[in-house]
């Protein structure tokens, strides 16, 4: 496996090479030359293969002559992707929260805010790179701050990578712009998007995020963690292929009758029963919920099991107990009940038990 870190004999070279790469770069500034249209000397087709070939660390030493320089890399560098399977921003003020982490393979890159009081440039490699395992850390230790900073270092970055992925972690919607979002420009298609929130969100920012993530962009795996009372309320579309809820009701009983999902866990301590049914019905008598696979529902309310099958056909199930079912066989035949929404139609089967149901499309 290639080292993140280099060996002190290496930076010799390696610093020359960037040097070069420095000279490309800036060079046409000044002589009024682009290499868009120059021709490409066997040593800048040299360089280019030293940047395919070389590990991660050639990468964060671009990155850094980038942030120190301002200057967008010219051409030949542009053409170096490296590959990287998940690309995250994090929106947070939380200085222990990386700016950006990137998933290569097994090995994990973040990169971070400057500790307070750190020098504004570092001297040597060493002192904004450590590497733990195979996760390294980059630290950014640029004058700008906030969504700024982000939008800054996303540019830079993404000058030298290919994603296959993106993802997105929030910590405080106050810190967005919706009008002037920068990561919208860049892709509105997610692999996975959590809203991790607290006391200090407004409720209105917290709406405005989830109607950009629900309703404007493409998320497979949603998680909202909101689990304070608000009077506001989402009433739009729940969409994904798996979304996680853990509120206190900030997202509507609308959104939930409507949603496109195949798996949805929701976190909830109060939760009724007409809710539920609602949802049965839903699925059975309207067709709804058409995608719906498995559905989880967590809750610490007393649910009344009659009221739960109320106006829908229903029995004891005879499908053998299945592996997510952690309670045992026992358990699954004497709670777990088939749900029918026509004929020739595969029933689905609810379990109401122990603060917990089920609802699984098998």
């Amino acid at each position: 496996m290639a080292r993140l870190i280099p060996r002190k004999e290496d930076l010799g070279g390696r610093a020359l090479a960037l040097g070069i790469l420095f000279w490309l770069a800036v060079l046409p500034k000044f002589v009024g030359m682009s290499f868009g249209t120059a021709r490409r000397s066997g040593l800048e087709e040299e360089i280019k293969t030293m940047m395919e070939q070389a590990p991660p660390v050639d990468m964060f030493l671009l990155f850094d002559l980038s942030f120190r320089n301002r200057f967008s890399p010219n051409q030949i560098v542009q053409t170096v992707k490296v590959p990287v399977d998940l690309f995250i921003w994090t929106i947070s003020r939380d200085p222990a929260h990386p700016l950006i982490t990137m998933e290569l393979g097994d090995k994990l890159i973040k990169f971070v805010k400057p500790i307070p009081g750190a020098p504004v440039v570092p001297a040597v490699p060493q002192e904004y790179m450590k590497e733990d395992g195979n996760c390294m850390e980059y630290t950014v230790k640029l004058p700008e701050t906030g969504m700024k900073l982000l939008e800054l270092v996303s540019n830079v970055i993404l000058t030298f990578v290919e994603i296959k992925s993106f993802g997105v972690e929030i910590y405080n919607t106050d810190m967005i712009n919706f009008k002037d979002f920068f990561i919208p420009k860049v892709t509105k298609e997610f692999h996975e998007v959590s809203l991790l929130l607290d006391g200090t969100n407004e409720s209105r920012d917290i709406e405005k995020a989830m109607h950009f993530f629900q309703e404007q962009a493409t998320v497979r795996y949603f998680k909202l963690n909101y689990n304070l009372p608000t009077k506001v309320s989402y009433k739009g579309p729940l969409r994904g292929y798996c979304v996680k809820l853990k509120d206190a009701g900030f997202v509507s009983n609308e959104s939930m009758l409507g949603m496109d999902c195949e798996k949805v866990v929701i976190n909830r301590e109060i939760i009724n029963t007409k809710h539920l049914n609602g949802l049965l019905k839903i699925w059975a008598n309207n067709g709804g919920l058409a995608r719906l696979k498995m559905m989880t529902v967590i809750f610490k309310s007393c649910l009344n099991p009659e009221r739960l099958y109320h106006g829908l056909n229903s029995r004891p199930t005879q499908h053998p107990c299945p592996d997510f079912y952690k309670l045992g066989p026992e358990s699954w035949t004497r709670f777990a009940r088939d749900v029918y929404r026509g004929s020739g139609c595969t029933p689905g089967i609810a379990v109401l038990v122990h603060e917990r149901f089920y609802f699984w499309i098998p």
